[in-house]
């Protein structure tokens, strides 16, 4: 065997590694939350040391041939790296256990980079079928949460596995004790990932299963009433829409300029409503079901009527508010019909003060008069972050993040932080209009930007990417780098 077959057989083998180990993460961040117990002694021991791997291997033992979002990634990390330092965060156990599993966002990204064509779409069909299988699983589970008003408890540890949770006014789906947003994040991970087997399966009849876990997925978050993430696949289906259409039409500029701008104002908000007829729809079925359970239990005796009123609670938006209800009280209001379906917050109200994120922005302003220093090195953890937004710009609400990444960046990072991220978002803006106006690349691929046109909106209004680590955030990085992959390969055949 010659010196440059070894080399080669020695980078396939830490290519395979590298994918393995990543694909790995995905699944624990992904199915942590039900054994949480297990899963804080599994990231503590096992997940911090193969991130710091995986890292290495990227660092070390690859050489990408597009490799310019890994570089940008990379410099950021070494720039949160130095910044946790820098504030106070002196010791290392304490700094790694923060720095290193952030890691893994230039690690998720190498996968795409580093997998040929063939290699990208098997590992997306795998990816697809688990996630697929999962969350289906745990969307039936939410679905019947929601028809039948019980709460679903995790029998491992306890806690809500499904529950129907009352906030300003309207009854949200919570999956694993989630917060309804991240809830609709979750689940939009493999509706994303179902429009891209559905244009990408050979065989005409895997797109039945596709469509129905699709379906299943669109319900669950429109019964979570998120308004970012119903837009954000309100978007997609429109992005997927315009696909179909310039298909089929002349490829002039002009034309497809005009055929994009009539349909994302004809089909978004087509697409956006179409939650409120399915919900309504939802509605009426769980009205009719919990009649008719509250019929036959009627038809019971008295005895067991009681017994079972007393294991069987139907919630209302009433009690969901309330939170110390008796059991009585509960039984007494327990068929309510369908009146805990439907989004009743104002929202006229709600955008005059974007729904109170305005407090957070001018919280940056403050910030940075008060402390300059934090325009460079940024804030040593989330309660100096979130200082000025909690406890001088206004104290009624208590925040937790700063509803927006990019101000989590800014907050956490500094202004060079934030600039790194920014044009790291332009970057990837730019190859992921590229590939979607490919005209070498086929319909499955050009899908493949939808997943990260969802989270971007998603992130819009919330935290987490760039400055955290959870299942979206992975997902996003681990798309991202499919797209930057498929977008170089259609540009050289």
């Amino acid at each position: 065997m010659t010196e440059n077959s070894r080399i080669k057989t020695a980078e396939e083998k830490w290519r395979k590694l590298h994918c393995l180990g990543c694909f790995c993460i995905f699944l624990y961040y992904m199915v942590w939350p039900i054994n949480f117990y297990l899963a804080e002694t599994v990231h503590d021991i096992i997940f911090v040391p193969v991130a710091g791997v995986l890292a290495a291997i990227c660092l070390f033992f690859r050489r990408f041939k597009d490799g310019m979002i890994a570089k940008l990634l990379i410099l950021f990390w070494g720039w949160v790296f130095l910044t946790r330092i820098v504030n106070g965060e002196n010791r290392l156990p304490d700094c790694l256990f923060l720095v290193v599993p952030l890691a893994a966002c230039f690690s998720f990204t190498a996968v795409g980079l580093s997998l040929k064509k063939p290699e990208r779409e098997h590992f997306l069909n795998v990816l697809s079928i688990v996630t697929g299988l999962f969350y289906s699983v745990m969307g039936a589970i939410c679905l019947f949460c929601m028809l039948s008003g019980k709460t679903i408890l995790n029998p491992i540890t306890g806690a809500n596995l499904a529950q129907a949770a009352a906030e300003k006014k309207v009854v949200r789906l919570s999956l694993l004790d989630y917060h309804a947003n991240m809830t609709a994040a979750v689940f939009f991970i493999p509706l994303s990932l179902m429009i891209y087997q559905f244009f990408h399966c050979r065989k005409w009849w895997w797109r039945i299963p596709a469509s129905l876990v699709f379906l299943e997925f669109y319900l669950c978050i429109g019964l979570t009433y998120s308004r970012s993430n119903m837009a954000a696949v309100s978007v997609c289906l429109t992005l997927v829409v315009i696909l179909l259409v310039l298909k089929r039409i002349p490829r002039k500029k002009a034309m497809c300029m005009l055929a994009v701008v009539l349909l994302t104002v004809l089909i978004t908000p087509l697409a956006y409503k179409s939650f409120s007829w399915s919900t309504g729809a939802f509605g009426k079925a769980a009205a009719t079901y919990r009649a008719q359970a509250e019929s036959q239990e009627e038809k019971q005796g008295e005895t067991d009527a009681a017994e079972m009123h007393t294991h069987t609670v139907v919630w209302t938006v009433a009690e969901l508010k309330s939170g110390n209800n008796t059991k009585e009280e509960m039984t007494e209001t327990a068929a309510a019909g369908d009146d805990s379906f439907g989004d009743n917050r104002n929202i006229s109200q709600e955008l005059k003060t974007l729904n109170n994120r305005l407090y957070l922005y001018k919280a940056v302003l403050v910030s940075f008069r008060e402390e300059p220093i934090r325009m460079l090195i940024g804030s040593g953890d989330t309660e100096e972050m979130l200082y000025y937004a909690n406890n001088v710009v206004q104290t009624k609400q208590h925040f937790v993040h700063m509803h927006n990444f990019l101000l989590q960046v800014l907050m956490m990072t500094g202004i060079p932080g934030f600039l790194l991220v920014a044009v790291i978002c332009i970057y990837l803006l730019v190859r992921m209009i590229r590939l979607y106006f490919s005209e070498s690349a086929g319909l499955a691929e050009k899908t493949l930007v939808l997943p990260m046109v969802g989270l971007f909106i998603h992130f819009t209004l919330e935290a987490g990417l760039f400055t955290s680590v959870d299942v979206r955030s992975l997902f996003f990085f681990l798309m991202a780098g499919m797209v930057i992959g498929t977008e170089s390969t259609t540009e050289t055949e």
